[in-house]
């Protein structure tokens, strides 16, 4: 079976754990084997280097080309979601949606993006804010940030609106930078689906001191464990849905690189959105096993699929980090 590195067959059940997540030692790398990682530390520079034939990094930009790369820039981003275009905001993918309501947390959020992939038209996936020294950084899907593939280009207009609840209750976050496998950049392979975003600060605030906390990862785990998968649906019966859905299910191999989970018909808006291995209600936050990556409603139904999270997610997180202004 080729993978990234090896799978551990072990099996463990989702826990629901106690307190805050709390931070690793400076420039802790993960043991080998299943790891919960609280926090994730930037690499070493000579890590950095190392991981730049594996990971790549874009500039975010306004629709116009603009870098964002401070207030005037941001600004632009800003005026442009207006209300009636993030109502009307297309989702990056198509389908149809039977999900649950999920407790709002506010690290997890909405994003809101122009694709110019398909014609400059207004989209919108989910993400989580990571627990990182800097707290700049928030996970989703790589075809949340690229098309996917030589030729295909970066999103535009990148909004961040984190416990998004048809409102913005936190404030609206742009993004100055992204991170994603040079893999994903090259030929879109769903394994390697998944990517960063670096958010200017709101206020004087870094994402996750706005929200409070942020999310780790659960790396290195196998299959066979039992999720919660949340995001923000837009189509099919939740077209004018605006909160938090979530579905439950148990993970399962699916491919080489990707891992999947059955009963649960997410539809496009949930791309990108965190499946907890672990979850703590009081914190609002947990332990990412995956995003949803590949939303296949119309062939095959009920089912949602993933990269498969292993040391080279932590090592794509940490590298993020280490660029993060």
């Amino acid at each position: 079976m080729r993978v990234r590195s090896k799978w551990c067959a072990v099996l463990v059940t989702a826990t629901v754990v106690a307190g805050a997540l709390a931070a690793a030692p400076a420039g802790a790398a993960p043991p080998a084997g299943p790891t919960l990682v609280d926090s994730v530390t930037g690499a070493t520079g000579a890590q950095a280097r190392a991981g730049a034939a594996q990971f790549q990094q874009g500039v975010a930009r306004t629709a116009t080309g603009r870098a964002v790369d401070g207030p005037a820039a941001a600004a632009e981003v800003l005026r442009y979601w207006t209300p009636e275009r993030m109502r009307a905001a297309e989702t990056a993918d198509t389908g149809v949606l039977a999900a649950t309501p999920f407790p709002t947390s506010r690290t997890i959020g909405k994003v809101f993006f122009v694709d110019p992939n398909r014609g400059n038209r207004d989209s919108a996936c989910s993400a989580a804010v990571l627990h990182t020294a800097k707290g700049k950084l928030v996970l989703t899907a790589g075809h949340c940030v690229h098309g996917g593939g030589t030729g295909r280009q970066y999103m535009t207009q990148w909004m961040f609106s984190p416990g998004h609840n048809g409102g913005d209750p936190v404030g609206r976050f742009t993004a100055v930078a992204f991170t994603t496998y040079t893999l994903w950049l090259t030929n879109g392979n769903s394994g390697y689906d998944v990517a960063v975003a670096e958010l200017l600060p709101l206020g004087g605030a870094s994402v996750v001191a706005a929200v409070g906390g942020g999310n780790g990862l659960a790396i290195n785990y196998g299959v066979g464990h039992p999720v919660t998968a949340v995001g923000y649906p837009a189509l099919g019966g939740f077209a004018t849905n605006k909160v938090q859905q979530a579905c439950a299910g148990t993970t399962f191999q699916f491919g080489p690189l990707q891992v999947g989970i059955s009963n649960c018909d997410f539809t496009g808006g949930a791309s990108g959105g965190p499946w907890f291995l672990t979850y703590n209600q009081a914190t609002g936050s947990g332990h990412i096993y995956s995003v949803s990556g590949n939303i296949l409603d119309r062939v095959l139904p009920g089912e949602v699929f993933g990269a498969y999270f292993d040391d080279t997610t932590y090592a794509m997180v940490s590298y993020a980090e280490y660029y993060s202004a």
